[in-house]
């Protein structure tokens, strides 16, 4: 029998036949061929749990006066098994696959060539979990059976046809699209012969592509991602069994404008879903890399950054996130701050140096006793609102002024401003230090930005504290610092008064002027 014409005649038959058959029911109970899905294979390439652990890159400015760097690490895992992917977005549920591309061929009984049966079918939903071609076939009934070959995804830049060199198969040849929102991941579902009249054909669908995605990375600064783009990857490839012929370089730009603030979790997509590329899986040239363009809100500086990927795997089947973590470039350095400091009340004067920050960015910072605090707390005040007596050296606490106004001559435990320039001097004011056990007192002092809290700048600072014979406190010398006494811009003469009673002894100084 010309199984040609018997196929064609079968289809005629099939079309007047079934062309009043609209119930779900009679698709799914006659000999008319239907699909339903059934569950997700794994890609082919990879076990499910082999995902790659994090590896860290490093992205450089190409201009050499630039030395801005981003900190970029890679994860690698499936693509979510209980969804398939199309056009970047998840579908949720098997029952969100509207519509896919059927091919089959007839399998005669013995070893006969397979024919083609039908080619480029569309396939839509007919209910829940049930598929059709929109003209409808039947199952053979000489003893032939018929093999599938279903395509989710498919587009204009997807070609399906017959694999001369395994007859009874397809091949698919595909090039990605420039467009990520015109990104499709192909999803393959394939049968063995079979003929199975009532029910329909099981599908078991296959991811085919590589999924890219970027989100934002451990650390991020204030600024905005305008644009992140993979240059050097292949486009386009063939898929039988597995992808071969993998060529055709070309870059994948995508627009993002993802404004930052400095505090977004870690993470965050940069782009949106129908963003994600699909790209064909493939090992990386040496010409693959990774381009961000990034506007630094806090320089007013654009940073253009690349970092090679060449022999990065991008694997069928799997999802490759690239986490963008952008350390920030501005520094904040503390000078002049003796990190020990005498028993006394101290008044220290440091200096904070901003680099590269913007005039006008809210800072902040704060001292606070970190072991063995004391009721009186330690301050901090900029040295332009530090009053002429605490200048001189003088420990106050409130001042009346002229106007009866009553203020504090040594600000508070926290300071809030905006930067002015590039150099701060703040004082720092340490309570006495007179524990009774002699133990010493540690603070940290602690300098952020408003916008990036989780980069601090800290410093500790110890205050000694006497050594204690009964009621008689001894002071001490450091081996490091040599603090003792008032550590103040004074030349200090120490003396002693001898008594035979030893409740008597005390220490006087003497303060001279050094101008």
């Amino acid at each position: 029998m010309n199984h040609s014409k018997y196929l064609a005649l079968l289809s005629l038959l099939a079309l007047a036949s079934c062309s009043d058959q609209t119930a779900e029911q009679d698709i799914a109970e006659s000999r008319t061929i239907s699909f339903s899905y059934t569950s997700e294979s794994s890609p082919g390439s990879r076990g499910s749990n082999d995902a790659m652990p994090p590896q860290e890159i490093t992205l450089m400015s190409e201009d050499s006066s630039d030395t801005t760097s981003l900190k970029t690490y890679v994860t690698v895992s499936d693509i979510a098994s209980e969804h398939c992917i199309s056009r970047g977005k998840p579908i949720e549920s098997p029952g969100e696959i509207t519509g896919f591309k059927a091919y089959s061929f007839f399998h005669p009984a013995g070893n006969a060539a397979p024919l083609l049966f039908f080619s480029d079918e569309t396939v839509s939903s007919k209910g829940a979990n049930l598929y059709a071609t929109a003209n409808s076939y039947f199952w053979p009934t000489d003893g032939g059976n018929l093999s599938f070959y279903t395509l989710v995804g498919a587009s204009d830049n997807t070609v399906v046809s017959p694999d001369t060199d395994t007859p009874g198969s397809f091949k698919i040849d595909y090039s990605v699209p420039s467009d990520a929102t015109a990104q499709n991941d192909l999803l393959l579902a394939t049968t063995a012969p079979l003929n199975t009249p009532n029910t329909p054909v099981p599908l078991s669908f296959r991811h085919l592509c590589s999924q890219v995605t970027f989100v934002i990375g451990n650390k991020m600064q204030r600024g905005t991602i305008k644009s992140i783009t993979l240059s050097g990857i292949n486009s386009h490839g063939v898929y039988t069994s597995s992808w071969s012929t993998v060529d055709t370089p070309k870059s994948f730009t995508l627009n993002v404008d993802k404004a930052t603030v400095g505090n977004e979790a870690a993470g965050t997509p940069i782009a949106a879903a129908e963003y994600t590329l699909m790209m064909i899986p493939q090992t990386l040239g040496p010409d693959a890399k990774l381009t961000v363009v990034f506007d630094d809100a806090i320089s007013g500086t654009t940073h253009t950054l690349t970092a090679s990927l060449a022999n990065d795997s991008w694997l069928q089947g799997k999802k490759t996130t690239y986490h963008i973590g952008i350390t920030p470039r501005y520094e904040i350095d503390i000078n002049n701050l003796a990190e020990e400091q005498d028993a006394h009340y101290v008044i220290i004067k440091p200096n904070i140096l901003f680099t590269n920050v913007a005039l006008g960015t809210e800072y902040n910072i704060s001292i606070s006793a970190i072991e063995n605090g004391s009721d009186e707390t330690p301050s901090v005040q900029l040295e332009s609102d530090v009053n002429e007596y605490a200048k001189s050296g003088m420990w106050t606490d409130k001042l009346t002024t002229t106007n009866n106004v009553v203020e504090s001559a040594r600000g508070s435990q926290t300071l809030t401003g905006k930067v002015t320039g590039t150099n701060m001097p703040i004082y720092i004011f340490l309570p006495e230090n007179a524990d009774a056990n002699g133990m010493a007192r540690k603070y940290k002092l602690d300098i952020w930005f408003t916008y990036d809290p989780q980069n601090k700048v800290s410093r500790e600072i110890t205050q000694l504290a006497p050594a204690w014979n009964g009621s008689f406190g001894w002071e001490q010398f450091s081996e490091n610092s040599l603090a003792f006494g008032f550590d103040w811009d004074y030349i200090v003469y120490y003396g002693y008064l001898y008594s035979s009673d030893i409740t008597d002894r005390r220490f006087c100084q003497k303060l001279i002027d050094q101008n």
